[in-house]
């Protein structure tokens, strides 16, 4: 298919090339859209945790004053009116 100039859609250009090439052409194009959304992520070393992982943090202050304490911390008292 040309457009109005006589040049080949750059779509079937895509469809032409072989398997092999076009899974490279897939792969070369999602590394550059990724590197262009997230730099952090490959330029400065960052990675995304979710809130799931981030939240057993918190835990550690208490969980340290309990055990400087002496006992061993079985509740959170600062997350939703104590959290076992």
């Amino acid at each position: 298919m040309t457009d109005e100039h006589g040049q080949v859609a750059f779509l079937d250009r895509f469809e032409n090339m072989s398997p092999g090439l076009r899974a490279v052409a897939v792969i070369v194009l999602l590394f550059l859209v990724f590197t262009i959304l997230l730099p952090e992520v490959f330029f400065q070393n960052k990675i995304f945790l979710p809130p799931d992982t981030r939240a057993p943090m918190s835990f550690a202050a208490v969980g340290k004053e309990a055990l400087k304490e002496g006992t061993y911390p079985l509740w959170n008292p600062y997350i939703f009116c104590g959290m076992p």
